[in-house]
């Protein structure tokens, strides 16, 4: 259970001031990044413009969750970054977090990608796609993620590893919505359709579609933007069915930060409208601010008045998500 803590109240500011202001000291970033170049090289654009230095330290996904749960980590965390969903909610479920001071959140960023009890909030998301092979005359598109287990899809889907978040996400949605007895009886047709397996990742399960061993998969919207980033002949398309889920890239301020305003002034910064059309634009994410809507990520059309108010159900359903995949012999 979450413990309570203090909500800082920001008072005292102009119609012309910015809510939360950085001081000088450093602003230290935990972040689940595999690339360990590019918030550093990012980040540096927000100390020209503060004066406050951002130390960035990177650890795996689940790691840097337990550490900073234990408060094992030192320097201690102001600010953590994870990849997905499950890390700040569990984060903030067992009272590593603090809450988000009143203003650091834009009111561009919808409720829908922010934590309800105010712990953390999402800075880009990206959602589940069908992919499918546009060169394949009488493929009928699906029109969802039922129709991907009718019959007229035996031996043409394809699935990546069921430990991948993009299925763990679609699978745990669907738990939320319908339950689990009738989600397991839709993976399990899913599963009898299935072309071939064996494929670890989205990469994979791409080169399958696009090869031809397969004629439609389920991928992230990410894993397709940059699959198909500079392709000519247009042999891979998607489309992103409703009741899929969403999962998020999403930041909080630790519980122990020693920095919890410059923190604060960095989570609002990185939801400016400038840095979310570049971190979109580099990640291939959706971004976060409802007023930035250009950029590579729109070519995947998403209803983003469908996304789930509570997106951290993904999170509380995950562990149930896997073993429905193990039960219904998802590869």
């Amino acid at each position: 259970m979450r413990r309570l803590l203090l909500i800082v109240l920001i008072a005292g500011c102009t119609a012309d001031e910015p809510a939360v202001k950085a001081p000088a000291d450093p602003v230290v970033v935990y972040a689940s990044y595999a690339d360990k170049t590019y918030l550093p090289a990012r980040l540096s654009r927000f100390t020209k413009e503060t004066g406050a230095p951002v130390i960035v330290r990177h650890a795996g996904r689940e790691a840097i969750v337990d550490d900073l749960i234990a408060d094992e980590i030192m320097p201690p965390a102001d600010l953590i970054i994870t990849r997905s969903v499950r890390g700040v909610a569990r984060a903030a479920d067992e009272g590593a977090l603090r809450p988000l001071p009143v203003g650091t959140v834009p009111d561009s960023v919808p409720r829908s990608l922010r934590d309800a009890d105010g712990f953390w909030a999402a800075l880009a998301y990206r959602v589940p796609v069908i992919v499918y092979d546009t060169r394949i005359t009488d493929l009928e598109v699906p029109a969802g993620l039922d129709a991907l287990a009718e019959e007229r899809f035996r031996g043409r889907l394809c699935l990546s590893h069921s430990a991948n978040l993009v299925n763990r996400t679609v699978i745990a949605t669907l738990i939320g919505r319908r339950g689990a007895q009738p989600a397991e009886l839709l993976v399990r047709g899913w599963v009898a359709n299935l072309a071939t397996t064996g494929l670890d990742d989205e990469d994979d399960l791409l080169r399958a579609v696009a090869t031809g061993r397969c004629a439609i998969g389920i991928a992230s919207s990410t894993a397709f933007l940059h699959a198909t980033r500079g392709d000519a002949d247009g042999a891979l398309a998607a489309v992103a069915p409703a009741g899929a889920g969403v999962d998020v890239e999403a930041a909080g301020i630790g519980r122990h930060a020693r920095n919890p305003d410059g923190a604060a002034a960095l989570i609002a910064w990185l939801l400016d409208d400038e840095y979310q059309r570049q971190h979109s634009a580099a990640t291939l994410q959706s971004p976060a601010s409802d007023t930035v809507r250009d950029g590579p990520a729109a070519l995947v059309s998403y209803d983003r008045s469908a996304i789930d108010p509570d997106i951290a159900k993904v999170a509380w359903a995950d562990e149930q998500a896997l073993r429905l995949a193990e039960r219904a012999r998802f590869p």
